[in-house]
């Protein structure tokens, strides 16, 4: 607070930028999680799906399985950057463009938008009412994330990957020549049967 004196012209009034530099570190601190969601979520996409692929088609054709699942990979891989790209702008303009349209901190009713209201009777009314607010708009940002992270990565690596996916199978198997060449049995295959 002392860094950040206030606006000369409206005494009793924190600056701006006393609220930015409280509330940045907050927001930065959920970068990380929200990367960490992304991932895990394409690593149980890419597990699952190679599952699947092992489950579902023959062993005795490893040069088509191995082009198939270097396929689906390189798919759920193009996917997790690219939501990985559209969160790091969802996360940064929470984090260098401050506003909200919720009536509860609109009108400054922080009591029932923050109730991390701890001090009794405040020693200094201007940090508690910094404190206030800065904890009123850290739950908005938090509770906005929840309900649009898990959203675009439902769209980005389930909806649109999938469509993909199913689209790239159907143009990987339709190539003939290609899949005479791939589904040739192996030699050694072929010998054991022969014994």
């Amino acid at each position: 607070m002392i860094n950040f004196p206030g606006d000369s012209t409206i005494p009793g009034f924190p600056s701006i930028d006393a609220f930015l530099s409280l509330l940045n570190p907050l927001l930065k601190r959920l970068q990380n999680p929200a990367y960490e969601v992304n991932n895990k979520i394409h690593e149980i996409l890419e597990t699952e799906a190679m599952d699947v692929i092992n489950d579902v088609m023959c062993t005795k054709y490893p040069e088509f399985n191995s082009r198939f699942k270097d396929l689906i990979r390189k798919i759920l891989d193009k996917y997790r950057r690219n939501l990985e790209s559209y969160l790091n702008s969802l996360l940064d303009s929470e984090l260098f463009y401050l506003f909200t349209n919720d009536i509860n901190y609109l009108v400054g009713d922080f009591h029932k938008v923050a109730d991390s209201t701890r001090d009794k009777a405040p020693k200094n009314p201007l940090v508690h009412e910094l404190r206030k607010r800065i904890d009123a708009y850290y739950k908005l940002v938090v509770r906005n994330l929840r309900d649009l992270i898990p959203k675009q990565i439902f769209n980005f690596l389930i909806i649109s990957c999938m469509k993909e996916l199913e689209f790239e199978a159907f143009q990987f198997t339709s190539d003939v020549n290609k899949l005479k060449e791939w589904l040739n049995e192996v030699t050694y295959y072929l010998f054991s049967l022969h014994k």
